[in-house]
């Protein structure tokens, strides 16, 4: 598996099942400088480094909009209301991007949001957010890119930063 990724940058992966199969390697390579991006994990409990995480489904349907937090150089470019109203070129509208959120009390926020419903707030939650591990770095995004890359600049340079390309 390593002998394939040792050059590359980084490393994207949309099934975690596969991170579980390689988790030594992966960890590895990160420990050692890669960066490992995951994107869109489906509700459930996930161990990723030696942190634990948790992907729970918006309460009130998708959302269209995310925060970018300022300070994080990910998306220090971006202005507060970047990140909202997306469209999505399958559809030829807007549609919302946020499906699910996660919570992971030792990752540092890149993009936030909340996870309000009717019963009451619970705070600030991620939508997207990174880890420190070795030398590298594991990223989470919630966010959906797909479908999204060719008409919104944002989020064309956001894919970009996130995996590490700046």
């Amino acid at each position: 598996m390593t002998e394939k990724f040792d050059n590359a940058d980084a490393v994207l992966i949309d099934d975690y099942s596969w991170y579980e199969a390689n988790r030594e390697n992966v960890n590895r390579l990160v420990a050692a400088g890669k960066t490992v991006v995951f994107v869109e994990l489906p509700p459930g409990e996930y161990r990723i480094g030696e942190t634990k995480i948790e992907v729970e489904k918006t309460k009130m349907g998708s959302y269209y909009f995310v925060s970018p937090s300022i300070s994080h150089p990910v998306v220090n470019w971006a202005k507060p209301m970047d990140f909202k109203f997306w469209y999505n070129q399958s559809k030829d509208y807007v549609t919302p991007f946020l499906p699910a959120v996660f919570t992971a009390p030792e990752w540092t926020p890149i993009l936030t949001s909340g996870n309000s419903d009717w019963l009451g707030d619970k705070g600030q939650t991620l939508a997207a957010a990174e880890l420190k591990y070795g030398k590298g770095y594991f990223r989470i995004c919630q966010v959906e890119l797909m479908n999204r890359l060719k008409t919104n600049p944002v989020a064309r340079r956001f894919v970009g930063e996130l995996l590490g390309k700046r």
